[in-house]
């Protein structure tokens, strides 16, 4: 009896120790994956919002092509600096026009330097390009036949590109126009920085 009590009494201890030992284990695996599931679902969540709120914009201001660049920071340079890249997150197109979106995946910033380079500046949030060489940023006029060049062989009109935030980091929307040159009223560009303003808003909640 007394070695049937010790054996007993070994397996509670050796199965106790385990519980010991397993229970925070299972318990961080638990949340672990809970974390993860729910960092997928937040990402989704937010993602289908800009989609939604893109493919409004897309008809609301009756433009063929609308897009959200961002930027990233990628290999460096032999001196040691990271290259600075531009890629599509979002695009929605009317149902003749083309995707642009596989063809901007990681391309360098400096390709698109003419567009993006005016919004390096707080004090401006959007400009448009034409196939002209006319450029509107923030309403005073210019002229640089290189965007035009760049447009005329994407087979675009009129490009208008809005900062989601003072920040040019925090990415671009870009309006393309493909069979006409589109001017936006002073209250459509209103409207659009507000709407600018709400996809800003969704970006700062994804998980990071």
């Amino acid at each position: 009896m007394i070695e049937t009590a010790e054996i007993l009494k070994s397996f509670g201890e050796f199965f106790a120790g385990v519980i010991i030992v397993a229970g925070p284990l299972t318990a961080k695996y638990i949340k672990g994956r809970y974390e993860r599931r729910n960092f997928t679902k937040r990402k989704l969540n937010i993602a289908g919002l800009v989609s939604e709120r893109l493919t409004e914009m897309r008809i609301k201001y009756n433009v063929d092509r609308i897009s959200i660049i961002e930027f990233s920071n990628g290999d460096k340079s032999v001196s040691g600096f990271p290259f600075l890249f531009t890629t599509i997150t979002y695009e929605k197109v009317a149902g003749n026009i083309s995707h642009q979106q596989q063809f901007v995946n990681k391309v360098p910033a400096s390709w698109y330097i003419d567009f993006n380079s005016p919004f390096t500046d707080p004090e401006i949030g959007y400009g448009m390009f034409d196939d002209t060489g006319a450029v509107k940023i923030q309403g005073k006029d210019s002229f640089n036949i290189e965007t035009a060049k760049i447009l005329l062989g994407n087979g675009v009109k009129t490009n208008w590109t809005f900062k989601l935030s003072k920040n040019i980091s925090h990415g671009l929307v870009v309006f393309s126009s493909i069979d006409s040159h589109r001017v936006f009223t002073e209250d459509e560009i209103i409207s659009i920085l507000g709407d600018c303003k709400y996809i800003e808003t969704l970006f700062k909640q994804r998980p990071q």
